[in-house]
């Protein structure tokens, strides 16, 4: 539930740089990692993490739309290593990974390092 927020206060222009300043982005990048990789043994488990991952995903999108300095911070993070699993793999919100990838190109010279990195 709590991804969900996320999601939709990112959708929300007036709040973008509050969530920015108190460490948002950092903490999604961490929690769509943490959540891409678990492996959970039940087909009701395996739904619940899949839907926090895919909220996750949106949020972080939503946030990292428009923003470079965004793009910049979910990169340094290490956003980058769990986007390309994300597409790589066969997630149904891949889609929105390969823009963000493709959108992080134009963020900054150490974001594209990064990019070249991986």
């Amino acid at each position: 539930q709590i991804f969900k927020t996320f999601k939709w206060l990112a959708q929300e222009p007036s709040v973008l740089n509050m969530l920015e300043n108190h460490g948002v982005v950092p903490s999604l990048v961490t929690f769509l990692a943490e959540l891409s990789q678990s492996n959970p043994l039940s087909v009701e488990a395996t739904s619940i993490s899949q839907d926090a991952c895919s909220q996750c995903l949106l949020a972080l999108f939503y946030l990292c739309k428009l923003s470079r300095p965004r793009q910049e911070q979910a990169a340094l993070a290490g956003a980058t290593t769990v986007l390309r699993a994300l597409v790589t793999g066969d997630h149904p919100l891949k889609a929105y990974a390969f823009v963000m990838l493709c959108d992080m190109t134009s963020a900054s010279l150490a974001t594209r390092r990064l990019l070249w990195n991986h």
